[in-house]
This record gives structure tokens, C-alpha cells and sequence, in this order.
């Protein structure tokens, strides 16, 4: 029987997706006149980076988490702590974050950045949700892992992961 931790998460990343998939419908349907071109610039930016934090974890968890063959990237068996890993602890949940900002840029109508808005606290959860599964499922290796590499802050990360690199 699933915890009710579980069944929220479930719950809220549902109502992430959704919202990001109106968010999609609405920038294509909405009649959005050109605004602010740096800002539309930037918005793309976040799509790209949001797509390679989407699926290069994909191959990351397959090739370093022992995932058993025949079974998806989820099942991992050992901690992954290198590629995007070693930046931040879940960078899927990050590129959904980063995909709403994008969208509602690209965009530039309040509409979307509403509906972007009201991702961004279930991606957060989803994020301490997964914390606490990886903790019960690697213990103590997890929390030293939670103390090198944050959350979500990709440019913190990459400061640490630098300093890391220098052995300092």
C-alpha cells in the first residue's frame, strides 16, 4: 500500500505535467504578438538546458546505476554521483522548472507564467520526495552525497563540483 507522501507526489507531479502541457497548448493557441526579444532568448536557452537536464540523466542512471537489464532508468541499484549527477541531485525535476520558465518567456503572457508558477511547488516537492527515497534506499552514502551537491541550484552546483575538481 502506497504512504500518502507517495500518493501526493504522484498527485502533484501529475498536475505538473498537466499545467506544462496547457502551458504548451496555450503558447501555440494563444495569439502571443512579439515582445521583449531578449527575453524570448532566453526563454529558448532554458528549453535547451532543460532538455539536456531532462534526458541525458536518462543515460546517465542506465549506464551508472546498475539498473538491472530490462528494466527502466528508475530502478537504479547504485548511487549515481557524476555527470549532471555531480552537479545537482535531481536534475530532471530541475528541467521541469527550468521548461516552465522557458515556456512562460518564450511566451510573455501572463497566462503562462501562472500556469508556470504553479509548477514550480511540485517540482520543489517532488525533489524533497525523492531525497527522502534515496536516503531510505542508500543511507548514509546519500547524505554525504545531499552535503557535496545541492538540490537544484545549478550554478551553486557548479561552483562546488569546480572546487571539488581542485581538490578544495
Amino acid at each position: 500500500m502506497a504512504k500518502k507522501a507517495d500518493v501526493l507526489s504522484w498527485i502533484l507531479s501529475a498536475v505538473a505535467g498537466a499545467l506544462t502541457v496547457a502551458q504548451f497548448v496555450l503558447l501555440f493557441a494563444l495569439d502571443l504578438p512579439e515582445r521583449v526579444a531578449a527575453l524570448r532568448v532566453a526563454g529558448y536557452v532554458l528549453w535547451a538546458v532543460s532538455a539536456y537536464l531532462g534526458w541525458v540523466p536518462i543515460f546517465e542512471l542506465k549506464k551508472y546505476g546498475g539498473v538491472p537489464k530490462g528494466k527502466s532508468y528508475v530502478h537504479t541499484t547504485a548511487l549515481v554521483t557524476r555527470g549532471t549527477y555531480a552537479v545537482v541531485r535531481h536534475p530532471q525535476f530541475l528541467a521541469g522548472v527550468l521548461l516552465n520558465a522557458g515556456i512562460a518567456a518564450v511566451g510573455q503572457h501572463w497566462l503562462l507564467a501562472l500556469l508556470g508558477a504553479a509548477c514550480i511547488p511540485a517540482w520543489y516537492h517532488s525533489m524533497v520526495w525523492a531525497d527522502g527515497e534515496a536516503l531510505a534506499k542508500f543511507g548514509d552514502d546519500y547524505r554525504r552525497y545531499m552535503g557535496e551537491v545541492p538540490r537544484a541550484n545549478f550554478i551553486w552546483g557548479l561552483i562546488k563540483f569546480a572546487r571539488r575538481r581542485k581538490g578544495g
